[in-house]
């Protein structure tokens, strides 16, 4: 069973902020700090090393977090080329205390390592090490749950996690201008670790396979609910069939990803960017029961067959999204792009859509019995086989591109 790695309370401050002025001064803009660096990549090639007892250890690495132990906790997700300009001043001592995860057929295994040499190929992005076994890890990397595990074995590891241990490394002190501005985020404390993501607020982790949880009857013991994932980075995850309750995913980056049968019911996904998401498909469909997706970007996503009843919609943009067979019955929505969305047998019974842009959309069968469509542009939209009964119009754009002003003069309250 993969155990729960959790990491103590801590104030996660942007590295170029002065602040950790009480860390040794190399230089006007680099300070000394012990260092935690987590490199998670799909996969880590191990190859045998010279001398006999040593091993080659390559990782390509999709997300990166840099964690400061001392002398005051921090963490910051990395991209890659930020790591790259920092690379030299990461990895200074001769001997570097790591631990190496990797998916295996019976969950996560681990291997103690010393690892020395330390290369980069600038062109991909790809780290390599020289490693040797380690008969313990280092006191950081235990208080972490990082124990000596099993002997390294050479081969292509999947889903695997590199962390470094870095006790004398260097940080550079960014300044505004010459870096992406990193939120605040204080007090956070126990945040759970899943395949070297750890899994708070602003932390990049691309290409995540998150559903792994789904093989525990207990996620692992490793609970999303009501988890606080403002601003995380998840493009291209897979988060299928997690429990996700109540969780904050404002601003949130899922672009890319699969959440097919994943429960979001009161999940907060404002401003999150779901465009080219999967979220609907045959019966596997996101469950957003009372969720807020007020103004999020779902240019091209799929939600067919996903129930937003009841789901707060103001401001989102559907742009050419699936949402076939959707139910959007009672709900709100206005001045939102849907413009070349698909919304064949989508029910909109009862929904408010107050200059809304249809601008081209199939309705196709869609339900659109007591609909309020005043001010909303219909040019081009397909309407064949629609349930028109009932539709309140008022300034109302029609498909041939006439002006429908039949129902003005009546109050929806009537």
């Amino acid at each position: 069973m993969m155990k729960r790695v959790l990491f103590p309370a801590m104030i996660i401050l942007p590295l170029f902020m002065p602040s950790l002025a009480s860390a040794a001064l190399v230089s006007d803009r680099v300070e000394a700090i012990d260092q935690l660096l987590i490199l998670n990549a799909a996969q880590v090639e191990v190859t045998p090393g010279a001398p006999a007892d040593s091993w080659t250890v390559a990782i390509q690495p999709s997300a990166v977090n840099l964690i400061g132990v001392k002398p005051r906790p921090f963490m910051r997700a990395l991209q890659r080329r930020l790591l790259m300009k920092t690379w030299r001043g990461l990895v200074e001592k001769a001997r570097l205390p790591a631990v190496l995860t990797w998916w295996g057929p019976h969950g996560e295994e681990r291997a103690a390592l010393t690892l020395s040499q330390p290369a980069m190929d600038a062109k991909t992005g790809t780290f390599v090490f020289l490693a040797r076994q380690a008969a313990k890890t280092s006191r950081t990397l235990g208080r972490y749950g990082l124990d000596a595990g099993k002997p390294l074995i050479p081969g292509t590891l999947k889903q695997a996690t590199l962390y470094l241990d870095d006790e004398q490394g260097r940080v550079v002190r960014y300044s505004v201008e010459t870096s992406e501005p990193q939120s605040s985020v204080s007090g956070s404390s126990d945040a759970p670790m899943v395949l070297g993501c750890v899994l708070q607020p602003w932390t990049v982790c691309e290409g995540l396979q998150l559903d792994i949880l789904n093989q525990f009857p207990d996620g692992g013991g490793i609970s999303l609910i009501g988890l606080d994932l403002t601003g995380v980075e998840f493009r291209y995850s897979n988060l299928n069939g997690l429990r996700m309750n109540d969780a904050i995913l404002y601003e949130a980056d899922l672009r890319n990803s699969s959440m097919l049968g994943t429960n979001l019911t009161g999940a907060n996904l404002g401003l999150a960017d779901l465009s080219y998401a999967v979220m609907g498909q045959g019966v596997d469909v996101a469950i957003l029961t009372s969720a807020n997706l007020s103004y999020a970007e779902a240019y091209q996503a799929n939600l067919s067959g996903v129930h937003l009843d009841g789901v707060n919609l103001i401001g989102a943009d559907f742009t050419g999204a699936n949402l076939s067979f959707t139910d959007m019955s009672y709900t709100t929505m206005s001045r939102e792009g849907v413009d070349a969305a698909i919304l064949t047998n989508a029910n909109l019974s009862h929904a408010e859509l107050w200059y809304v842009d249809l601008t081209g959309v199939s309705l196709n069968h869609a339900n659109l019995s007591g609909a309020d469509l005043t001010g909303s542009d219909l040019s081009g939209a397909d309407l064949s086989g629609a349930n028109l009964a009932g539709v309140h119009y008022c300034n109302t754009t029609m498909p041939d591109g006439s002006t429908n002003d039949r129902d003005c003069w009546q109050s929806r309250a009537e």
